[in-house]
């Protein structure tokens, strides 16, 4: 990860030093134009069904423990009869499990519409060009952060 971060720091200032190679890996040049360094980026492909199965069994597992958790914090809550801020802390505790549990059964897909990108954010070549695309970008994005922690994060 710091290799990639120093490459792009490095296009950002010296682009004619950084560049890619047939395959789209990176590369690092010297003043003479010869490689000094290839970066080889990690192909993709799509999981195997033995993956799937194996991610989803642990979804379910993790599905078990987050019920499990929420409703030990339900019994707990009815359970107690003690002051008001203890009731209001186990109150929270159930509000947060439930959205821990809720979000891990239900991960939530979003896409983002970005509008008015310049050229040199999504071309690495043309870091000097300043015009827009005259059209949107979507982004897919799933999110995997429980909304307590967004809430907590957004409020502060």
């Amino acid at each position: 990860m710091e290799e990639l971060k120093r490459y792009y720091k490095g296009k950002a200032k010296k682009p004619n030093l950084y560049s890619y190679d047939d395959d789209g890996n990176l590369i690092e040049l010297n003043k003479d134009g010869a490689t000094i360094k290839t970066i080889p980026l990690p192909t993709y492909r799509k999981p195997t069904y033995e993956e799937i199965d194996i991610s989803e069994k642990k979804r379910m597992e993790n599905i078990a423990v987050a019920n499990r958790e929420f409703e030990d914090a339900r019994k707990e809550l009815r359970s107690v009869n003690v002051t008001d801020s203890e009731i209001i802390r186990l109150n929270r505790k159930v509000t947060e499990l439930d959205i821990k549990l809720q979000s891990i059964r239900f991960p939530i897909k979003e896409i983002y519409v970005e509008k008015g990108l310049s050229i040199r954010d999504v071309d690495f070549n043309q870091m000097g060009e300043q015009r827009k695309f005259p059209y949107s970008f979507y982004f897919l994005y799933k999110q995997l952060v429980y909304y307590f922690i967004l809430f907590s994060t957004i409020r502060q």
